[in-house]
């Protein structure tokens, strides 16, 4: 079974807030470590900050209902401008609220765990403990390291426009992501919005460009410890 938590993207020179230690010429800084493999290091992902408990325990109090959390340093995401530079669906068991078993082949799990249709057919409790996600390898403005935007459960639809308009806009649009507030049966909670923010900057369209290009051929693992505590946020 294929690792899920794993995407082909190959790193670049980066030296921002979020910039991690990545593979780099020696002349350069020295990046890297002697021998390092690709799961060596990981891209973390954006997390959209909800103003739960467990949050708080997890990033601390410094954020906001609809802030932008870089779930390896936890810190803020300075803008919510970005641009798509891959994507790719995978398929997660959740269990008490944790995932546990994560695959790019739905067909890894049993039927009845993911098949919505077969577990009304069969009374069985909704949603499925299988869970879909849309995950997004994106550059954000001011951000010169890639960070992954995962799309699942109410925000699935939103995972579903930006696939849109990957392919509508083939990498020439900037877009934003925006929340709205809705209501569920433990409380309120916020829902990704996707805006047009507009055509790239040359140097967007020079960074994504730049990480398209070398986006091939090596998997690494995306952050995940610690973070995927509620199948309903985002």
């Amino acid at each position: 079974m294929s690792d899920p938590s794993t995407s082909a993207i190959t790193p670049a020179n980066s030296h921002g807030p979020s910039a991690l230690a990545v593979n780099g010429p020696q002349q350069d800084g020295g990046w890297h470590i002697e021998g390092e493999e690709d799961g060596d290091w990981i891209i973390p992902r954006a997390h959209l900050f909800q103003d739960t408990a467990t949050e708080r325990e997890i990033f601390g109090r410094d954020f906001g209902p609809g802030d932008l959390v870089n779930t390896l340093t936890k810190q803020h995401l300075n803008s919510r401008r970005f641009v798509p530079i891959q994507g790719f669906k995978d398929f997660a068991l959740i269990e008490d609220s944790k995932v546990v078993r994560v695959s790019r082949n739905r067909n890894d799990f049993n039927r009845e765990d993911w098949d919505w249709d077969y577990r009304r057919a069969n009374d069985l409790p909704l949603p499925p403990p299988v869970q879909q996600r849309l995950n997004f390898i994106c550059l954000f403005e001011d951000e010169d390291f890639p960070v992954l935007l995962r799309f699942k459960s109410t925000s699935y639809q939103a995972g579903r426009q930006v696939n849109s308009f990957m392919k509508l806009h083939q990498g020439r649009m900037l877009y934003e992501l925006d929340f709205r507030k809705e209501n569920g049966e433990n409380g309120p909670y916020l829902v990704p919005v996707i805006k047009l923010a507009g055509p790239l900057s040359p140097a967007m369209a020079a960074a994504r460009a730049e990480w398209t290009m070398q986006a091939q051929g090596r998997d690494i693992k995306v952050h995940e410890e610690d973070t995927s505590f509620d199948p309903e946020s985002f």
